[in-house]
């Protein structure tokens, strides 16, 4: 099977704009989606989502952790 070339865009869901300090499913999501049929990308690639108290691979002291390996 070939695949056919498509572009897109890399953003978390955390990156998107909310009145709540950090980006949701909600209506920016589907602004952001209308975006990218705009500029006629096909794919929104996303990181794994973690709830906000749980430990993640993306959290400032896993990032930390890393940096001082």
């Amino acid at each position: 099977m070939q695949l056919k070339r498509s572009s897109g865009i890399l953003l978390h869901i955390t990156s998107l704009p909310s009145s709540y300090g950090i980006g949701d499913v909600g209506p920016e999501a589907f602004k952001f989606i209308d975006f990218l049929v705009e500029t006629k990308q096909k794919l929104w690639q996303t990181l794994p989502i973690y709830p906000i108290n749980s430990p993640s691979p993306y959290s400032k002291k896993a990032i930390e952790d890393v940096q001082h390996d």
